[in-house]
C-alpha cells in the first residue's frame, strides 16, 4: 500500500522531519495539536476535485515557463496526492517512486498564492525524483552519511540530503526566476526567489566545501551553480 509505505518513510531516518514546512519546502508551518507526527489524512472529495483543477492550472503555468520540466513531470509522476498533514509539505521517495504527496496548500483556495504553493511543490518533488533517477546510474555523493546544516531544514542532515536539497533549490530558483521575469510586479514571487537564492547559496557552500562527489556528481554540482548565473 502506498500510504503504508509513505508512513514508514516519514518515520524512517531518511524521512524524519524535526521541522514542519509548507508545500514549497521553504516556509515553516505551525504544528497543530491533535495530530500525530506521522499522520497523513485524507481530504474531502470536493477539496480534492478543486485541487485537481488547480494542479492543472499549475502545470499550465509551468509549461509556459519551462516545458522541459513539465516533460519531467509526465515522465516521473504517475499521481499527485494532496493530503492533510502536520509534518510534511511534500514528499517523494524511491520507496513509492512516481507518487508525489503534497500537503494541502496553506494559502486561501482560489488565490494566486495557492497556485504558487502548488507549482513550487510540483517542482520540488519532481526534482527529487529526477535526482533519484540520476543516482540509479551513479551515486553522485560518496560521503552520504556525514551530517551538515541543511538549507531547507532546521536540523543537520546527511550530505546526501544536503545535495538533494541544493538540487531542488537550484531548480526552484530557475522556475521562480522565469516566473518573476514574466510577472515582475508579483512581490511574493520576488520574495520567494530571493529566499530560494539565499538557501541555494548556503547549500552550494556546504556541498562545495564538504561533499565528496563522483565526477558525475561534480557535473551536477556545476549545473546547480549555473542557476545563480541565469
Amino acid at each position: 500500500m502506498i500510504d503504508a509505505a509513505a508512513q514508514e518513510y516519514i518515520a524512517s531516518d531518511e524521512g524524519q522531519r524535526k521541522a514542519h514546512y509548507d508545500s514549497t519546502g521553504l516556509q515553516p508551518l505551525p504544528v497543530h495539536r491533535g495530530l500525530t507526527d506521522s499522520n497523513l489524512t485524507a481530504l474531502p472529495r470536493l477539496e480534492i476535485d478543486n485541487l485537481r483543477e488547480r494542479t492543472a492550472e499549475a502545470l499550465h503555468i509551468l509549461s509556459g515557463l519551462d516545458p522541459s520540466l513539465v516533460d519531467e513531470v509526465h515522465q516521473y509522476v504517475r499521481q499527485i496526492r494532496f493530503i492533510g498533514s502536520d509534518r510534511i509539505g511534500g514528499m517523494s521517495s524511491v520507496r513509492f517512486f512516481g507518487v508525489v504527496y503534497l500537503r494541502r496548500p496553506s494559502a486561501m483556495p482560489g488565490t494566486f498564492e495557492e497556485l504558487v504553493e502548488i507549482v513550487n511543490g510540483i517542482v520540488h518533488e519532481t526534482s527529487h525524483l529526477h535526482l533519484h533517477a540520476l543516482m540509479a546510474a551513479d551515486p553522485l555523493v560518496l560521503n552520504v552519511s556525514d551530517r551538515f546544516p541543511s538549507p531547507l531544514r532546521r536540523d543537520h542532515r546527511p550530505m546526501l540530503g544536503i545535495f538533494h536539497a541544493t538540487f531542488v533549490l537550484a531548480r526552484l530558483m530557475h522556475i521562480l526566476g522565469l516566473w518573476v521575469a514574466a510577472e515582475p510586479n508579483r512581490e511574493d514571487l520576488v520574495a520567494a526567489r530571493l529566499d530560494a537564492e539565499t538557501r541555494l547559496r548556503n547549500g552550494l557552500t556546504t556541498v562545495s566545501e564538504n561533499g565528496v562527489l563522483t565526477p558525475r556528481g561534480e557535473e551536477v554540482l556545476a549545473s546547480m551553480e549555473q542557476a545563480l548565473l541565469a
